[in-house]
């Protein structure tokens, strides 16, 4: 690409001195005109001769898919980026539903209370939709005051509504 450019300015050069050259010994009359002509003519051609040459040559077209193989390339990465990014999100979100399940399961275990299984259903921004605690059924008969105890502990810690939590004993 520098060579062509290189080139081109020689070329330039070398019109322009024999332009100067030419008007110093041309005659001023009629033929003069149509003489300065052609030589204007002459300064087109050479300058428009590089994109000429692109064109001739083929670099256009590479150029060309080139800077679209670079824009499938870049498309292509934020394509990666973006599942990159859920995969993490997901990963956040199953590391939160994590901490809330061994916390629940530690908080009520301190309380004599023991959890079978604890499932969470999350919206996508983490607000806890729907939370269904498993826990095991107790041999004194204190059924309902280990629910409501459940219950309540959820509640207050969590500032989760009544309705959303559901206590299953077994």
């Amino acid at each position: 690409m520098i060579g062509i450019i290189k080139n081109w300015i020689n070329v330039l050069l070398c019109l322009g001195i024999f332009m100067m050259i030419a008007k110093l010994f041309l005659p001023k009359n009629k033929i003069r005109k149509y003489v300065l002509s052609l030589m204007g003519v002459m300064s087109v051609i050479a300058i428009l001769s590089p994109v000429i040459d692109v064109f001739k040559s083929g670099e256009l077209e590479r150029s060309i898919k080139s800077v679209i193989s670079n824009i499938d390339a870049t498309s292509a990465n934020n394509i990666d980026t973006q599942n990159i990014s859920k995969s993490q999100t997901d990963t956040v979100k199953q590391s939160f539903v994590n901490s809330i399940k061994a916390d629940i399961t530690n908080k009520l275990k301190d309380k004599g209370i023991t959890v079978n299984k604890i499932e969470i259903f999350m919206s996508d921004n983490y607000d806890i939709e729907k939370l269904e605690i498993n826990i095991k059924k107790g041999t004194d008969g204190t059924s309902i005051d280990s629910v409501n105890t459940v219950v309540k502990y959820v509640k207050d810690e969590y500032k989760i509504e009544y309705s959303k939590i559901e206590v299953v004993e077994e």
